[in-house]
């Protein structure tokens, strides 16, 4: 109640930015919906900016009842298909096992099952399926007419841990991606059958985001209208297994996005070769005179192509990302003479890549110094071709890393599962491999600039933090050995807390890091209990910062005479 009565006297400025905190989730904003009519009127903009449809019939229900409530449509801003490829589905071979025929059963009901699924499968009835799409577009059409704002149409897989029940047996989305039958067509029905459709006869619709939804073959072979195309200003495509065969389709819709000023062409599920083909056409053949930010992911590239691209578009062009495209400082090289307002390069492979800040860069990219190597530690990066990184990424087995998903609240891209932000992307696991960190209390961490300095502090409560803890200082029983990092058993088999070993939290990590070398001010510093940060000499550089200028063992185990045990 505490809680309750002091968001009630916050000024309405200060509660607006609350609930668009975008660490709040859907269950958050119900929650706060709920608490009393006032709140409801400024929370429901946020919790029904996206909805989503697909094939199953309770979705489709939530979002038929959204579209005929004036007062929730009208804050529609995007729509997100969730596809459930069921064409291409086919029941594992049988084995001498009942439960496993019972569920082979129970899956194959399940997905001829009208009451479950409102969205036929293509081998049901043909004359069926065609009546039932051709109906509902008619019915789509009008829920769309009461949503003014939307602008957005994603399509992507749904999630797999997407939970239904049929028969009182609980079946998860994840089970229709096992065993699917690669020589058989389909993927992004909803997509190709309900969308596109209304993007090309409307005009409406100024943004797309599609995700390839099968891993083996990419749905954009079954075709698109180029005019479907002329509207957009914002693309995201997400593709897997594309064949040389479809290129000339997709830079041909392309070329019809006149207007185009955000694109973003992911490949990290079809071939280096194929995603190479693509992105050179383009940056060699096309010219969009309103593009303001340009992403590339999981594919590689002409440094030449895209240094000239680039400079083509110099004039509007404010945003470059590159995301698992093994970037080195000689591709940075051809990018000189711009005016990019970030650059980000990501990285899934943060043991042979080397971190460089985006503040460091942008000066060089823009012209305004001489070169990215300020400082003694970055000098062989100019010698060699090795890999550079802003951030850190993790693959997502699921999904592709951009995945589609375009969130204005997020800015222009979606984050690639930034790695210390990441909790655990395979949730759905029985077994979780038990961290050091889960065992030690939780302690918070802030930082803010005073001038060009860079303080932390430490704080008691996660929404005043800026991180929790991740990295340590291990000390042994004696005071004589410590090392710093993310796990003691990483130096000492023997560690024993209850023995007299003591681990000290410390606010050291990828994000203050990256915070120093920014132009961010972060909070307020206090008074009393803050501590200057050393972007240059630290124990996190030490241990995660650039190959080159990390210390050996030895030298983070302060007692040089201590030998790392051999396992």
């Amino acid at each position: 109640m505490a809680f309750v009565s002091i968001l009630a006297n916050l000024p309405l400025e200060l509660f607006l930015q609350v609930i668009a905190d975008e660490t709040l989730s859907n269950r958050d904003l119900k929650a706060l919906r709920l608490t009393c009519s006032g709140w409801a009127h400024h929370a429901e903009p946020h919790l029904f900016r996206r909805i989503v449809i697909s094939r199953l019939r309770e979705d489709k229900i939530k979002f038929e009842q959204i579209s005929n409530t004036p007062h929730l449509a009208r804050h529609v801003q995007q729509l997100v298909w969730h596809e459930l490829c069921l064409e291409v589905w086919t029941p594992p071979a049988t084995e001498e096992d009942d439960d496993f025929e019972y569920m082979n059963s129970l899956l194959t009901r399940a997905a001829n099952d009208s009451q479950l699924f409102w969205f036929p499968r293509k081998r049901q009835p043909r004359v069926r399926r065609a009546y039932i799409i051709k109906y509902f577009r008619g019915r789509f059409v009008d829920a769309l007419n009461r949503m003014p704002k939307l602008r957005t149409f994603i399509s992507c897989s749904m999630p797999p841990e997407r939970t239904f029940y049929y028969e009182d047996y609980p079946l998860h989305a994840g089970l229709y991606s096992i065993n699917q039958n690669i020589d058989l067509p389909g993927g992004n029905d909803g997509f190709f059958e309900i969308m596109l459709p209304l993007i090309a006869d409307q005009q409406r619709i100024e943004a797309l985001h599609l995700a390839d939804e099968r891993t083996d073959r990419s749905s954009l072979r079954r075709g698109m209208e180029p005019f479907a195309f002329n509207a957009l200003t914002s693309i995201d495509l997400c593709i897997s297994h594309f064949e040389e065969d479809d290129l000339d389709g997709l830079i041909i819709c392309l070329l019809e996005a006149a207007e185009l000023k955000n694109l973003s062409l992911c490949f990290e599920r079809t071939s280096s070769s194929t995603g190479k083909q693509v992105v050179d056409k383009i940056l060699l053949f096309h010219s969009w005179p309103h593009l303001t930010s340009l992403q590339l992911g999981g594919t590689r590239f002409s440094r030449e192509l895209l240094g000239r691209f680039c400079r083509r578009h110099s004039e509007q062009l404010r945003h470059l990302a590159l995301v698992m495209c093994r970037v080195s400082v000689r591709d940075l090289m051809q990018l000189t003479g711009l005016q990019l307002d970030s650059i980000t390069i990501r990285s899934n492979n943060d043991e042979f890549s080397h971190f460089i800040p985006q503040g460091r860069i942008l000066p060089f990219i823009n012209g305004e110094s001489y070169s990215i190597i300020a400082t003694e530690r970055y000098r062989l990066l100019e010698q060699h071709m090795c890999e550079i990184r802003t951030e850190v990424s993790i693959y997502d087995h699921h999904n592709c890393s951009t995945a589609a998903y375009f969130d204005s609240k997020l800015g222009l891209f979606s984050e690639a599962y930034p790695i210390t932000d990441l909790m655990e992307i395979n949730s759905g696991s029985e077994e979780v491999d038990m961290e050091f960190g889960d065992s030690q209390e939780k302690t918070y961490w802030a930082w803010g600039k005073l001038g060009q300095a860079t303080y932390y502090w430490r704080v008691d409560r996660p929404e005043l933090a800026n991180t929790e803890t991740t990295f340590w200082k291990f000390t042994k029983e004696n005071g004589l050995v410590e090392a710093y990092g993310e796990d003691p058993l990483e130096y000492f088999a023997d560690w024993d807390a209850d023995a007299g070993d003591v681990a000290t939290p410390m606010p050291y990590c990828a994000k203050l890091h990256e915070f120093s070398w920014s132009r961010r001010v972060g909070r307020l510093v206090p008074l009393e209990g803050a501590c200057r940060y050393d972007r240059y000499e630290n124990p996190w550089l030490d241990v995660f910062g650039p190959s080159e200028t990390r210390n050996t063992t030895t030298s983070y185990l302060r007692n040089r005479s201590y030998q790392r045990p051999q396992y």
